[in-house]
């Protein structure tokens, strides 16, 4: 039997191919912005001089790609690169330059700052020399195997939702716990690869492994909400929000600043961007540097949480009306 319309077929197939070509649209720019208009903007970077060595470095970086801050020696400069304050820096004496780089903050940022090393030291008729004070693992020295965990990040927490959501339509308590344990239980299995398969983390798995479920967490509690309160149209806009905004968005290969201005800014405020912080932050710096986007997730999840509460709300079932007895 063919379903009654309330709607003409050919206006609501209008909306749908309207709809969806807005979702591309939309597709499009969030992957393609960040490639076509990305590239360094206002990383911050320490500078170790004289005073009018450090204005001269200042005026030589010129654009906006680096905000340099100036520091007392080159102890406190790396001080500030294991603080996650700056991503690097130079410092400038009788020998020549050295610059101070951390490839685990980003091997983007570091290799531009060897490359602006060498130009300064020329100008000056000196030699560079280049030090990695935080380096990637040897075996993963290109950080590709971090770069790789943000999709699965994301879908591993929309496909959990996805799943429960099907099976366990009018029980939101149980799709709660059971998306809380697959984080858990994922953000371990995810860790596991990355220290012992890939290579990619050499130390604190366990700040690794329970970031990655923090983030899986924030996103599968959230899909879960907004699907439990709009159906369907909920678990779509939970979807697009993290997959077509939060990841490309998330600065997980490069840096946030290595995004458009304003973009950056969005993506840290979305479980993905904030999940590629406090990962990048738990492998290689100890925790430095993880406090806001520990924040940002911590809201996320107290939101989804209230979502799920005002979803259990409207699913309670009424009570049953006792039917009279007749003698």
């Amino acid at each position: 039997m063919e379903t009654v319309r309330n709607r003409p077929a050919g206006l609501e197939a209008t909306g749908i191919v309207l709809g969806l070509a807005l979702v591309v649209g939309l597709m499009l720019v969030a992957f393609g912005l960040p490639a076509v208009n990305g590239g360094p903007h206002d990383v911050p970077i320490g500078v170790v001089a004289p005073p009018a060595d450090a204005t001269a470095v200042e005026q030589a970086l010129g654009s906006d790609a680096f905000a340099p801050r100036r520091y007392a020696d080159e102890r406190e400069l790396r001080a500030a690169i294991a603080d996650r304050d700056v991503y690097g820096g130079f410092v400038l004496g009788p020998g020549g330059v050295t610059v101070l780089t951390a490839s685990a903050a980003s091997p983007a940022v570091a290799q531009g700052l060897s490359g602006v090393g060498t130009t300064l030291a020329g100008h000056a008729g000196a030699t560079a020399r280049v030090v990695d004070v935080r380096p990637l693992p040897a075996d993963d020295a290109r950080g590709a195997g971090l770069a790789a965990v943000g999709l699965p990040l994301v879908l591993g927490g929309i496909l959990p939702a996805l799943v429960l959501t099907r099976r366990f339509p009018a029980r939101p308590w149980v799709r709660v716990g059971a998306a809380l344990a697959f984080a858990l239980v994922e953000g371990v299995l995810v860790a596991s690869v990355l220290t012992w398969w890939f290579g990619s983390v050499d130390a604190n798995f366990a700040p690794v492994a329970l970031g990655l479920a923090f983030g899986m967490a924030a996103v599968s509690l959230t899909v879960l909400g907004l699907e439990a309160l709009l159906g369907v149209a909920g678990f779509g806009l939970g979807a697009a929000l993290f997959v077509l905004l939060g990841n490309p968005l998330s600065g997980l290969a490069s840096g946030p600043e290595f995004l458009p201005s304003g973009w950056s800014t969005l993506g840290q405020l979305l479980p993905p961007g904030a999940s590629a912080t406090l990962l990048r932050g738990n492998a290689y710096f100890d925790g430095a540097g993880t406090a806001t986007a520990s924040t940002v997730l911590t809201c996320w999840v107290a939101a989804a949480l209230l979502l799920n509460v005002v979803a259990s709300r409207r699913t309670v079932a009424p009570p049953a009306v006792s039917e009279p007895v007749t003698a």
